[in-house]
Formats: structure tokens, sequence, C-alpha cells
């Protein structure tokens, strides 16, 4: 898993933005990757984890200096003061807007280049009645378990919103995994509209937001007036 970070982490480094100057379908292997790893569609997050786990900490340490005699030289004793306080270990996810129709051309693309690579970027099924989340593992915590860890679909979709800067939070309809491990993915459907009316009408941002069963937060805000396609929103 490391490997496969690493080579899209230096993949994606090469194209620099040059997936805007193109449709999808002229896309390059590495600015396909880097739309979906580094665009206003998708971003990779870091979610510190409780492993479960105690570890001893050094809240203060002080240094006291002394003689022994008159004359003699001086001797520095250090002396620390430790605590104990939860491990926490480092774990990456992939945040992507896969119900956007410009996510879809350029998997599409990218299937065409690399089949192999284009399965980590494989947008769900699509709802025309949804705004689809999809998050992806990318690099699971040394010692601790994905945010995604023991629960249903049901319990997944519970714990997912999507609050926008209109003051207006949806909570997910539906929670489809895809994977298991340190491969899993987990798509959540937000519904676009409520009472008829358009759940993100007008909203600059989008803030998705998972807790998991031991309060870990992956958050990740996304702009919506820079996902645009063809002049149009695509969200």
């Amino acid at each position: 898993m490391a490997l496969v970070v690493a080579a899209l982490l230096t993949v994606g480094a090469a194209a620099k933005d040059e997936w805007k100057k193109k449709p999808a379908g002229q896309w390059t292997r590495e600015e396909a990757v880097e739309f979906f790893t580094k665009s206003p569609w998708a971003k990779e997050v870091e979610v510190w984890h409780l492993t479960g786990r105690q570890v001893r900490e050094t809240v203060r340490q002080q240094t006291q200096t002394y003689s022994d005699a008159p004359g003699e030289p001086p001797v520095s004793v250090s002396t620390a003061t430790s605590s104990l306080a939860p491990e926490q270990a480092a774990g990456r996810y992939r945040v992507a807007w896969t119900s956007a129709e410009l996510v879809r051309q350029g998997w599409e693309r990218l299937k065409e280049i690399d089949p192999a690579l284009a399965e980590q970027f494989e947008p769900p099924e699509a709802s025309a009645a949804h705004h689809i989340v999809t998050v992806r593992v990318a690099q699971p915590p040394e010692g601790g378990q994905v945010v995604f860890a023991g629960l249903v679909p049901a319990e997944l979709s519970a714990r997912a919103t999507l609050r926008s800067s209109k003051k207006v939070t949806v909570t997910s309809e539906q929670a489809v995994v895809h994977g298991t491990g340190a491969a899993m993915a987990v798509s959540f459907y937000f519904p676009r509209a409520e009472n008829g009316r358009a759940t993100l009408a007008g909203a600059e941002w989008a803030e998705f937001e998972f807790e998991s069963r031991a309060g870990d937060k992956l958050k990740h805000k996304f702009k919506l007036k820079e996902m645009r396609h063809d002049g149009r929103p695509d969200f």
C-alpha cells in the first residue's frame, strides 16, 4: 500500500495543473492522477486515529546546576516529569465528489491509459437524485483501525453529513461499501433536493464529515464555486 501511495504522489507531482487546460479525453496519465488526488473534486486528507494504547510523554523537563563545594566546577542535573497519553496514528484518505461529470470522464480516460491504476479511482454507480462523496483508504493508520472499521452500511450512512455555507446540513441516505481492509472505500449518497428545494442551492462550499465509533473525524471542505465543467456547476 505504501508503494502504491508513493507512486501516485510521484505521478501526480509531474502534472502541475495541466489537466485544467484540455478536455478529459486528452489527459495524460499524470494529469488524470493529479485530478483524482489534488483538485477541487478530490483531495487526500490526513486523520489522526486513537489506537487504544497509552504512551508515556514528557510534559516538563528541568535542569538544575549546583556545586558540591566552593571552587568546585558546577554540575548540571536534568529531571523530567512524564505522563501517559493516548497513542495516535496517522491515516490518509482520498475524499472525492464522485457524482460529477468530469470525474466520470476523467475515469474513462484513465481506464484507457492504465486500466490497473484506474481501479484506484473507479466512481460508484450514478444516481440522478444524489450528490455522491466517495472516501477511499489511501494509507491505513499504523497500529490503528480505519474510520470505517466495524460499521455496517446503515451505520456508515448515519455517521456522514454534508454541511453547506448556507447552513444546511444533509444526512447521507445510503452508504455503499467497495472493497475490504486497506483497499476499502465507501460512497455516501446525499439527496440533491429536500422538501422541493435543492440542498446545495447557492452554496459556495460544502463540508463532508464522517465520525468513527472511536470519535475520529474525517473532514473535507469542497469549494463548490471551483467545481465547474463546461461553464456549469459540476457536483
